[in-house]
């Protein structure tokens, strides 16, 4: 009897075949649960935490970290996910602490970061060349919708122009532009192909990477001067980034009234 072929890890799939169309529900539920755990299961995590607790007082908060994971996921799930993919010479450095967030506007605001934040955006490096960008949804229905708009101002003033209608120009050219700009972004949310990662966009993930990491930082191939720079232009990288929980017994409901 002819056993039948393996599938690949989902992950592994991903990073081969460069798309995430492919994805079903329940891939998105698996990766969703992968990424949340690895927002909490870090030693920075706990090294970090701003109200110190021994281990087996931690170990019962872990507990209902572990719990509440579903809750997590599905906030990550439902974001737009982005593959982006690095050409050339450029690779994303990988930290002990992978999962890592911003402000999509304020990149510089490190305050209140999380998956249920609106203008929160989210990294995870998955192989030298390959990361997943997640944006908020507001951040990403957003810039669907700018696009849309464009195209629908780009198809009122051809269709004015055709008829012979005076003016529009500027009109046609500001369409033209929003489109030309999100089209890459705006394929790889809605179709899944992957986002060629300009160098601006690799350089931003190995920032976030560097600041995030707690004792090591991994690299395939271009060495640690980008590195060495970051950390030399901003020492308080050095320190464990600080995190806080919330009362997870307020909003993990009882492992008993789950089904």
């Amino acid at each position: 009897m002819r056993k039948s072929k393996r599938e690949p890890p989902i992950l592994k799939r991903m990073t081969t075949e460069r798309q995430l169309s492919a994805l079903s529900a329940e891939d998105r539920r698996r990766v969703a649960e992968f990424i949340a755990a690895q927002s909490f299961r870090t030693k920075a995590f706990y090294e970090g935490l701003s109200v110190k607790m021994d281990r087996d007082a931690f170990a019962s908060k872990f507990s209902l970290l572990l719990d509440g994971i579903e809750i997590l996921a599905a906030e990550i799930a439902r974001r737009h996910w982005v593959l982006m993919v690095a050409t050339g010479g450029e690779t994303f450095y990988l930290g002990d602490n992978p999962t890592v967030l911003q402000r999509t506007d304020n990149p510089r605001d490190g305050s209140q970061l999380g998956f249920d934040v609106a203008g929160v955006e989210a990294f995870l490096p998955l192989t030298p060349r390959c990361a997943l960008y997640m944006p908020c949804r507001t951040t990403s229905e957003e810039r669907v919708g700018r696009y849309n708009a464009a195209l629908d101002l780009h198809r009122v003033v051809r269709s004015a122009a055709l008829r012979g209608q005076p003016g529009g120009g500027d009109e046609l050219r500001l369409a033209q532009l929003v489109i030309s700009r999100l089209d890459p972004l705006y394929q790889a949310m809605t179709t899944g192909v992957a986002l060629t990662a300009q160098p601006e966009h690799v350089e931003n993930l190995n920032y976030l990477q560097c600041s995030w990491a707690h004792s090591a930082l991994y690299a395939s191939s271009q060495g640690f001067t980008f590195a060495r720079h970051v950390f030399r232009e901003n020492p308080q990288y050095r320190e464990t980034p600080t995190t806080s929980l919330i009362d997870m017994v307020a909003i993990v409901p009882d492992r008993a009234d789950r089904p």
